[in-house]
Order: structure tokens, then sequence, then C-alpha cells
């Protein structure tokens, strides 16, 4: 660090040219020029010691450059701050400096010629410790905010940068006198010269490239072999920045602009890069300046040529931005990447080195991110530089250890390395509350990332199995708990279960050998038994076994207690899994070790009453089915004798179908003979939703021999259908399509007339229409089935009613000739007329037919014809209904449905049919509202589907805007659909307002309706027609507290001016907050002063339910500009949290990580005999987040 005279003696350094930096003279011995001459620049001061050459003349030289830069960069800059009439303080880490002091200590530095040469440029950076700023007014809020760390890295940054920048200015200058040329100096941006081969080596280690993880897959040969150097890349063929000469490399370029770039994609991807002046306006927001003007001059440095610069502006706010929790993992990895690719690395030594709070932070999230990445050599380093490798990192919100990211990157080598440097192979990801063990074993049980688990399945199954035995055994060898509880969360298995589900045998082997519980199941986790079962693994199936794995758990006794407290999701025995997978060998192997045969169905104690509704059961997934049911779908007739010999019930467990109606369903005539030998039930009820008896499943299958075997052995030809899309054996073969089926059993007495189903069933006759088979309609029609049979209550059909439903037409003509009822009613529920099908099949030919003797508005218990053919935008049938008399105000009060023909032409977006409804007379108003059933009016649901054709159609025509009374609360209007809608339609807004729209009208959807305008536009609207500015429903939102949310500091200096009152309650609901709440919750520090300007209170209280009081909503969302702003404005430190879900300001820093949120209230509380008590409860929510650093922090400040 260079400072004037002996207040600002260097601070000792590391070792260059073999000299140590604290062997040199006094300063005020040495480093001053002679009596009676000035040092005009870097090249007189190059010049005098080139001509009294000594052992260390250029460590000499290099430090009074540096003196020199800091004093002229001092004058400059109080000079400035006069001109534009500012008052000015000085400051050295924090100490006032007397002016007449530092007066004499600049002047004998900065001379004239030299300041001269600085003027034309912008205001260079204050040399670091020092501070210049206004004088602090006294009768402020005082807050004490010097201390933060973000303060304390400020004022020891520069120091390490301005150890690179003389080096650039030697080798300029030297390259200069070589040939014998005077340059033009420009300060204008910085030098952008990069020395290959200055004599300077410091005690830093070096890191060959050859030194890699095992499982590595990104390789250092793309890193320097010196990894940490005292020089950043360079171009070497870099010509000299100078007025003479602007021109810069490609190279440097390039990489100048990726710093930009990145550093602009953080503050949002919309961000323009290369404009300083817009990015120190965004960056401000979230940014705090150590001094008045410095965002925006280091900006400007970011934005010049240099890439030295531009590395130095982006490292410094990113140490800001990572140590507060604010950049995110992905910006973490790509800030990495950068420094990799531009090979700064020596700017992160010298920076990791200043073992500032900030840095340790910044330092252990670039560590994590070095091993996500891969970056063995960084890693190296960074554990040399005496890094905590169990330091949570990674970035906003999303807080890992190293060792958890080396284990889920299967990276044997890092694992090795990070457990050598101590990390802990029990610490658990604080994010996942995962465990290093727990993602090694357990790569596909985990929340991977989807390209690791891609990558998995593209690499060699048998190199992954041998990298998980590798990795596993290391972690495990370092003293890996292998019997850690899922949490249920991220991981749902134990680390033995896990194994089994990874099939790797000798992995499962390893656990075992290392005491994992065998019988170990939580809520979530199922045995690694049931596990192996599920899987089909035979041999470790064998293998838990001979570990005495429980063969039938959790069945049995010694878990029912567990069972019925709701402790196990997963109660599926193994042998049922391996009957499941149809694998004879294991379910012997169970059988032998013991298990139940039935295997294991809960009781309704055990399980929720819905898991045994009969329409719940699914066959197709893995179920309750007892291992012979499982067999009899399998048709394995070897394991149903297995199983009936080990004593398995014949007829199951009376769950789901018995296996006697399983196999007639397969049509398996050997299993059928099989079982009715074993005397199954033959006659047995049919189970569930679209159940079937024996003959039942054998007719629909058409099966003719199984048929006559099952009616040969006793079967019921005439057994009800069952109750939930069941049939009679009949309706089957109808169904079946075989007529010589059907003739058989109507041969045998089978009833033509039997009643359908009740849920979606159909009579012989309705089934024959409903495939459209003429030939099959007319053998039940001559053997007496009811043309006109009524349909089933539910989801049922006409004969003629099915076979227009599905346009068969020639059955339709077949039924009309036989005597169809054109007019029969339909099914009470999910039914439909015979005009009603004609219409959902757009067929206009039968609709004509059916309109001359069917009443369109015959009741359904559907949409009426007219709905429907408006909803399908027919304007012919449309048209034709109506010549027909159709009702056009028909309204079917139905929720889910457009209510009138109106509503639904009007969502169609059919102006013409909305045009022939309005002629026909149809209700613009639309119908009357009821209880429970939406009241859109048809201009609401066209204001709501954005039309401003046919909104403008309707207010021509006279449609209200308004419907109700000024007392009533209508569900919506109008207006507040269009300000609701996205983008707003600007025009409709203006359309309805002029036709007389109440602007203070509230609807229980919208609330006022001023709260829901998000334009500055349609808020100036509303205001110049009279809106109510703090209108508000009872406990709800007002205007400024919603549209905060817009960012639009415009908005709210409009609603303020018109009145609106900026301490309104918050609205009584969840999260509920002001308007300067909300504000600081966006952290728009414009917005945030003008509402302070306006007296918004800074200590309005939290709402009771996860509110927060203006400082709680700034520390949580990190905004530091915001916080000072409150805590000048009197915002209490210490007020009390939220009823439910609620922090403190200190909590919520702690908990979020914001250091120096931590830091500024820890130094500003107000109530100390309390502090104790707070500080620990926040250092809990600190560390169980990951914050470990605040947590020190919090530690450390009680023992003060």
């Amino acid at each position: 660090m260079a400072y004037v005279g002996t207040k600002f003696r260097d601070q000792p350094v590391r070792r260059s040219m073999g000299v140590d930096r604290t062997e040199l003279p006094p300063c005020n011995k040495v480093l001053r020029p002679p009596r009676n001459e000035f040092w005009d620049s870097p090249i007189m001061i190059l010049e005098y010691f080139l001509d009294r050459p000594g052992w260390n003349w250029l460590e000499t030289a290099l430090y009074r450059i540096r003196v020199l830069e800091s004093a002229a960069e001092l004058r400059l800059r109080l000079e400035k701050r006069k001109l534009e009439g500012k008052d000015s303080e000085t400051r050295i880490n924090g100490e006032l400096i007397a002016t007449k002091k530092l007066r004499h200590e600049i002047s004998r530095y900065a001379t004239v010629p030299y300041h001269q040469e600085l003027n034309a440029a912008p205001s260079p950076a204050t040399p670091g410790g020092v501070d210049i700023r206004t004088p602090q007014d006294e009768t402020a809020g005082l807050v004490e905010y010097s201390h933060i760390p973000w303060y304390d890295f400020e004022r020891s940054v520069e120091s390490q940068f301005d150890f690179f920048r003389p080096i650039q200015l030697v080798q300029s200058s030297l390259n200069f006198l070589h040939s014998g040329q005077s340059p033009n100096w420009s300060f204008s941006s910085p030098i952008d010269l990069f020395p290959a081969a200055l004599p300077y080596s410091l005690d830093i280690f070096t890191i060959q490239p050859d030194i890699q993880g095992t499982g590595s897959s990104y390789q250092s040969s793309d890193l320097p072999s010196s990894l940490w150097t005292d020089q950043p890349m360079q171009d070497l063929n870099a010509p000299i920045q100078s007025e003479g000469n602007p021109s810069i490399s490609p190279a440097t370029q390039t990489l100048s602009s990726e710093a930009r770039s990145l550093f602009a994609e953080i503050f949002g991807k919309s961000v323009f890069p290369d404009s300083p002046e817009y990015l120190s306006k965004v960056a401000s927001d979230v940014l705090i300046e150590c001094e008045e003007g410095d965002l925006v001059r280091n900006i400007k440095k970011m934005v010049g040529p240099s890439i030295l610069e531009s590395s130095f502006q982006l490292l410094r706010y990113s140490v800001y931005l990572s140590s507060n929790n604010l950049l995110s993992p992905y910006h973490t990895d790509k800030l990495l990447q950068w420094v990799v690719e531009s090979r700064q690395f020596s700017i992160i030594d010298r920076l990791i080195k200043m073992k500032k709070p900030s840095t340790e932070v910044f330092a252990s999230n670039l560590f994590v991110s070095a091993v996500r990445k891969q970056y063995v050599d960084i890693v190296r380093a960074f554990i040399a530089l005496g890094i905590n490798v169990n330091l949570p990192g990674g970035g906003r919100d999303h807080r890992t250890t190293a060792l958890y990211e080396a284990a889920a990157n299967r990276d044997i080598g890092l694992v090795r390395i990070l457990l050598d440097a101590g990390a802990d192979p029990n610490r658990l990801n604080p994010h996942l509350r995962i465990s290093p063990l727990q993602v090694a074993v357990g790569g596909g049980s985990c929340s991977l990332d989807p390209i690791l688990l891609g990558a998995r399945k593209r690499v060699d199954v048998v190199s992954w199995e041998k990298d998980d035995l590798e990795l596993c055994h290391v972690l495990l060898e370092a003293g890996a708990d292998v019997n850690v509880a899922p949490d249920g969360g991220f991981v749902i298995s134990t680390i033995l279960l896990s194994a089994v589900r990874e099939l790797n045998y000798k992995l499962v082997a390893m656990v075992l050998d290392w005491k994992a519980h065998v019988n170990q199941m939580t809520k979530t986790s199922m045995t690694a038994l049931q596990g192996a079962a599920e899987r089909n693994d035979i041999a470790i199936v064998q293998l838990l076994l001979d570990a005495g794995a429980d063969v039938d758990a959790p069945a049995g006794k010694k878990y029912e207690t567990s069972r019925i407290d709701g402790e196990f999701d997963n109660l599926i025995s193994p042998i049922q899994h391996a009957a499941y997978h149809n694998n004879t060998e294991m379910v012997q192997i169970f059988l032998d070790a013991g298990a139940d045969v039935e295997g294991y169905l809960p009781t309704e104690n055990e399980y929720p009453k819905g898991d045994y509704e009969e329409d719940d059961y699914e066959e197709d997934e893995v179920d309750y089915s007892t291992p012979l049911q499982w067999a009899a779908r399998h048709e394995n007739i070897v394991l149903v004798r297995l199983l009936l010999l080990a004593g398995a019930k014949i007829d199951g467990l009376g769950y789901g179908p018995i296996p006697l109606q399983i196999a007639a369903e397969r049509g398996s005539i050997k299993l059928v003979n099989l079982l009715l030998k074993k005397r199954a039930s033959i006659n047995a009820d049919p189970f569930g939703s679209c159940g079937r008896t024996a003959l039942q499943a054998a007719t629909q299958k058409g099966n003719y021999s199984l048929v006559k075997i099952l009616i040969d052995a006793g079967a019921d030809l005439n057994a009800q259908a069952g109750p939930n899309q069941g049939c009679t054996a009949l309706q089957a073969a109808v169904f079946s399509a075989k007529i010589e089926l059907v003739e058989l059993l109507i041969g045998y007495g089978a009833d033509v007339n039997a009643e359908p189903s009740p849920v979606q069933g159909r009579t012989c006759l309705q089934a024959a229409a409903e495939i459209g088979s003429c030939e099959m309609i007319q053998i039940l029609l001559k053997h007496g089935a009811n043309i006109n049979a009524p349909a089933a209550s539910k989801g049922g059909r006409t004969a003629l009613q099915a076979a227009l439903g599905n346009n068969c037409i020639s059955a339709v003509e077949r039924l009309l000739e036989a005597g169809a009822d054109i007019k029969a009613a339909p099914s009470k529920s999910g039914g439909l007329t015979a005009l009603f099908a004609s219409v959902r099949c757009e067929n206009l030919d039968f609709i004509e037919r059916l309109l001359l003797t069917a009443d369109p508005n015959q009741e359904t218990s559907r949409e009426s014809p007219l709905i429907k053919a408006t909803r399908l935008g027919s304007t012919d049938i449309v048209q034709r209904l109506i010549q027909a008399g159709a009702n056009v105000n028909y309204d079917q009060q139905k929720k889910d449905y457009p209510r009138t023909a109106l509503e639904a032409a009007i969502k169609k977006g059919s102006l013409q049919i909305v045009h022939d409804l309005l002629a026909a007379g149809a209700n613009i108003n639309g119908p009357i509202f009821k209880d429970g059933i939406s009241n859109r009016s048809p201009l609401e649901v066209a204001v709501d589907k954005n039309n401003t054709r046919i909104v403008t159609l309707l207010l021509s025509e006279g449609a209200k805007v308004d419907l109700y009374s000024e007392s009533a609360l209508p569900k919506s209007t109008a207006l507040g659909h269009a300000l609701a809608s996205w983008p707003q339609n600007e025009e409709i807004i203006q359309l309805l307002v002029r036709a007389g729209a109440d602007v203070n009208r509230a609807s229980q959807l919208h609330g006022m309706p001023l709260r829901e305008a998000r334009s500055f536009g349609s808020v100036q609207t509303l205001i110049s027609a009279g809106a109510n500015v703090n209108g508000t429903t009872p406990g709800g939102i007002t205007a400024l507290q919603s549209l905060i949310t817009t960012n639009n500091i415009d908005i709210v200096q409009l609603l303020l001016n018109a009145g609106a009152d900026a301490n309104a309650p918050a609205p009584r609901e969840k999260y509920g907050k002001t308007a300067l709440q909300a504000a600081a919750s966006q952290g728009k520090v414009p917005i945030v002063g003008l509402l302070l300007r306006h007296g918004a209170d800074p200590n309005a209280p939290a709402y009771e339910s996860h509110g927060v009081t203006a400082l709680q909503a700034a520390a949580i969302d990190g905004h530091l500009p915001v916080v000072l702003m409150l805590l000048r404005a009197g915002a209490d430190v210490n007020a009390p949290a939220a009823k439910i879900g609620g922090r403190t300001a200190l909590e919520a820093a702690a908990e979020h990580g914001r250091l120096d949120m931590v830091s500024l209230f820890l130094k500003n509380d107000t109530e100390p005999d309390s502090l104790e008590l707070r500080r620990k409860k926040a250092a809990k929510l600190a560390i169980m987040n990951g914050n470990i650093i605040i947590s020190m922090l919090l530690d450390e400040y009680g023992k003060v």
C-alpha cells in the first residue's frame, strides 16, 4: 500500500529479488526526493536511480513511483471536490488527518508538472486505506458502518492492486528509456503493458499441471505450469497505451470485454456491459461505496482497455457479492472460469492472503467452485494457502461443501486431496442435507446434476462401478457414517438401500462389511431386501439374507405399531416384488427363508382408506396383489404350483381380481383348468373399476373355447355387471365383436336386455350401436333387444345416442328404421341427446333431419347444442339452431363451461357468431348472478380474452361496464380484468373508462382497480378519472403497496403526488408489507429514498404472519444500500420479528449470509442486555445455512 510521507509508509510485503521490504531504510530518510528537488514523473525517478545503481535500486524506485502516484491521486481528488463545491475530510484507516499536515505531505511529492499531466484524466482512485468524504453531519442519524468487512477490505485492496501497477509502469518505462523515447503518459486508463519476465518471484508455491484427480474430467493442461505467479496474464506484443498510440491487442480487448460482460450478467442478463454510467446505476442498488464516486470511477476503469484494471474491478466487486451471498453458484463458476482463461491467478492469490472476512467467504465459494469444476491444480493451491476445506461455499442460496461436490462428481482424486487436507467425511451439505457418502453411494437416489447422471449413462458401467467402490471405500476409511439416516427430502434411501439400487454387489458387500444395519428403514426408505427384490437382483438378495435381513419386514408383529403410526411408506413385501418380476427362483429363495407366501396386505388402520377403494385399483402398477395373483398375470404355471404348494390362498386376500379371473382375462386355458381343479371360486364377484367375473373376462377376450370351459364348469351366464364400467358376459361378447360368441351365449340363455353397469355401462344393443356393427344390431333386435332402453345413469347412452356419438351413420339409419326415439332422455351425468351428439360430430345433414322433430332446447346433462356449436365455431350450425328456435340465453350454470352461447362465442373469438347471437336477442349483459357460479358478464369475458373488436362491439351495443349496485362486491369487473391482463391493453382500458367504468369499484378477484394498473399510462388514466389512491378492500393492499413491485419510480412518484398514503398498514394477509417494506424487499434505492422523503415509517411493525419490517426485508434480500438508508432514517435494528415465520434483522442477515449486515447490526445494536441471546440464535441460523464465517463473527463478537 502506498502512502504519502511518514503517514503513508508502506506495509511489509513479501520478498522480491531476495530483499525483504522491511529491510529498507525508513521512508523519511530514503524515499523522499533530495532537498530542493522534485520528482515530476516516474521517468525522472528511474533516471535518478539508473545513475545511482545499488543492490536495491529497482525496489526503491518502484516504491517511490507508488508514493508519487498516491500523492498525485490525493491532490487531484481533493482539488476536484473543491471545484465541485464539496467540503472534504481525509481519513487514513479511519483516523482523521489534519488538513495542514496533509497539504505538507502532498506538496513533497505531487509537484505541479506531474499534477498537470494527471489533470486531464477522470478522478483517479484514492489510495487504499485513505477515505476522502464529505464531513459527517452531526445532526443526521448516526450509523456506525466504517467497520464493516467490506470497508475493511476496500481500505486494503488497493494496495494489493497497486502491487501490479508499478510493474507495468517500470516495464514500459524501461522500454522507452532503452529506445531513447519519452513516453507521453496518459492516465485516462491504466497502461496495458504485460511484462513477461520481470525478476520477481513471490514466496508462493508453484503447482505442476500433472497432478490430477483420478476421476477428473477437466484437465489442467489449460492452466499455466506456474499457477500462482506474481504477474497477471499479459500480452507481450501489446503496444503501450498512450495518447499517440491507442491500439490494444485483440486478446486483451476480448478478455477485458468478457470481464465487463460477466460483471453485467451478474446484475441481470439485460444489463448493457459497455456503459459505465448505466452499469454503475444498476450496481448502486446492490453495492455501497467506501467513498463517494468510487463506483463510477472503478466501473470506468473496467470499461477501459486494460485487462488488468478490468480484472481488479471485477474481482473487487465479486468479493462483495460473494461474501454477502449475492453471487449465484452459476456466476461463481463463470467467474472462476474467467480467472482460469485470463490467468489472473496472482490477483486471486493476493486477495486470499488478505485474510479478511470478506475474502474468506469469497475464497470458500471459489474453492467449492474449483472442486465442482474439477480444477485440481487450483484446489491444491487453495489448500496450500490454508483454506478451511470444511467451510461450505458455492454461491447464493446453495451452500455446499467441497467434499460433497467432489463425491457428487465421482472425482476420487479430489476426494483424496480434500480428505488429506482435513475434510470431514460426515459434514452434511447444508442445502441438501446430504453427506458425501450418501451422494457417493446413492447417485441414482439423490438429486444430482442431470448432466452428471447423463454422463454416467454414457460411460462403461464396469468403470463406474469400480469408481463407486473406490470412492466409497476412501470415504468409509476416512470415517464416513454408513448408517446416516435419509432426511426424506433430497435423499429418501438409506446408504445400504442406495447401494442395492445401484445393483453393485461389491458395493453392497462393502457397506455391509462396514456395519451397515441390514434391516434399517425409515418412512421414505424401504429395507435393503425390499430394494433388492424390487430391482430383481437374486445375488444381492442372497447376500442380504446371509447378512441377517428380515424376509418379511416391514410386515409382522414386530413392526405393527410403526405401521399403524404411519412410520413406513413402503409396505410391499420382498416376495411380492419377486412375484411381480415373475422371478420364480427368487420367490423360492424367500419361501425357503420363511417368507409369508401371501406377502402383505396392510390393514385399514395402517393405510388410509382411500388406498382400499376398489375404484383405485390399478393392475399395471406394483400393488398389494398376492404373489399368486402376480403369478397368474404372468401365466407362470410353475410359480402358481409352487405358491399353491406353499399354502397360498386360491382366491387371494380380497384385494384385486382373484387368480381365476386374471387367468380368464389372460386367456390361459391351462391356468384356468389348474385353478378350477384347485377349486377356485368360479363366480366370484368382479372387483373394482372395470372388474369382471371369470366368464365376463373370457368373453371380453373373445376366447370361444375358454368360454365353453367356464360355462361347463358352472359359470353364471347372467352374472350382474360390475358397478363401475362393468358388463355382463353377453355385453362383453358384443364389445369383442365376435358374432359366433354372441350367438353361443344367446343360445345358452344369455339375457339380451340385461341392465347395464350404472357407470358408463351399455346394454347389448347400445354396445353394438357404439361399435357401429349393423350385423350385431340385427341379431340383437331379432332376439328382442329393447331399442329404446334408457341410458345408464352416469355416462350412459341410448342406442341411437351411442351410434350418433361415434358418427356411425349406417348404424344410425338402421336404428331409426327400427324406431329409435330421437327425443330419448340423456344420462343424468355426462349424457347427450341425439341432437347434441350430431352437433358434436358437426354433422349438419343429421342435424337438419333431427330438427324436423327434435327440440333444440331439450334438457341435457351437458351444455346445450347451441353452446356446443358455438364453442366449435360452427357458424352454419349456430344459425340453423337459432332458426329452429334454440334459446340463445340458455344458462347452463356451470363453473367450468361457458355459461351462455354468447360467452362461448366471445371465448372462441368469433365476431360473426357474436353478431348473430346479439341479433337473435342474446342478453348482452349475461345471466343473473347466482351463488357459487361465475358471474362474469360477456363484456368481462371479452376483456379477459383481450379482444378489442368484440369489446368495442359490446360497448357499442349498450353493454354495461358495471352491473351491480355500488354497495355490492362483485366477483370481478370488466375494468379489473383489463388491468389484470398481461400485457395490459391500454386501448381497452381507455374504452372502459370512457364508457363510464367505476374506477373505484372493487371486486373479489382483483380488489381495487388502481392496484392492478402496472403501466404509467394506466395509472395516470385511472387517477385522472378519479381513482382513490388510498382505496382498498377491508384488510387489502393499497395501490402504492402493490405497484412498488413494478420498480417504476415514476409510478410511485405519481401515486405519492396524488396523495397516496406512504404509511398505510400492511394488508392482512400472509407476507403482507407496507409500501416501504415492499420497496426495501425489492432493493430499489431511489424508491426507498422517495418513500422516506414522503414520510414513510421505517419502523412500521411486521405483519404477524411472515411479515417483515423494512430493515428485515432488506436484510433478507441482501440490499445493503437500503439497509444503510433505513438505519440513517432511524430504523430499529432490534425491531421484533413477525409472530409467525418472522426473523429479526440480525437473524435474517445471519440466515441468508449477509456478512456486512451482520457486522453492521451488531455494531449498531441498541439493546446490549439482550444481545447475547439474540446473537446465539442468529449464529445457530447461520450454521444451519452454511454461513460459518458469519457464525464465527457472531461468536467472536460475544467474546469482545
